[in-house]
């Protein structure tokens, strides 16, 4: 489920959670994404990590991922291995989000839920890693234009609460290799006026 342009009626912070899915192929380590139907009346085409709502009857965050992962993806709970969470993103639209990241089983089966899903596909993790693959763009909210990362790939536009998951991995990733201290591997948001940026259509 994407999280980045929610009905904003409700104004309390909500729980979500996403579960950002690494499994491992010969040409390395590729995370799991999907992108969400046309005919969806909110996220229409979105890419997203599986993911959604905290329900009352899940016991934790973790709990909701994995729920959400096989309803939206036939994941089984059995073939992900927890290792760990990212910091927690706040949407704009009330959301506070946790990412929990799990390695997935190669042998898993992934089936999309067509009423929400037409598409799962995997981005490399080094893919996600370079500084260069990253695109300011600006999105308008609220009647002001939020300065946002995308990560374009391929024929697919990463952008909104996905991009900044990913911003977290990559840094992440990064400082445990060491590399992030040097300047150039910062994914600070940059100045409106020193780069050019995108506007959202």
């Amino acid at each position: 489920m994407c999280l980045f342009q929610m009905n904003n009626s409700k104004p309390l912070v909500r729980q979500a959670a996403v579960l950002v899915g690494l499994v491992e192929r010969p040409g390395g380590d590729r995370l799991i994404l999907t992108r969400r139907s046309l005919a969806l009346p909110d996220h229409a085409g979105q890419i997203c990590f599986p993911g959604g709502v905290v329900e009352p009857q899940d016991r934790h965050h973790t709990a909701a991922a994995l729920r959400e992962a096989q309803e939206e993806v036939g994941l089984d709970s059995r073939f992900v291995q927890v290792t760990h969470q990212l910091p927690r993103y706040l949407t704009g639209t009330g959301f506070e989000v946790t990412p929990v990241v799990g390695r997935i089983d190669p042998a898993a089966l992934l089936l999309p839920c067509l009423a929400e899903v037409v598409e799962i596909f995997e981005i490399p993790v080094a893919a996600v890693l370079q500084r260069a693959a990253y695109r300011p763009f600006r999105y308008p909210y609220r009647g002001r234009k939020r300065l946002l990362w995308a990560l374009p790939y391929g024929p697919y536009y990463i952008w909104g609460a996905t991009a900044a998951i990913l911003v977290r991995f990559r840094w992440q990733m990064l400082r445990q290799s060491g590399r992030y201290m040097l300047p150039q591997d910062s994914l600070a948001m940059p100045s409106a006026s020193r780069v050019s940026i995108r506007d959202s259509s």
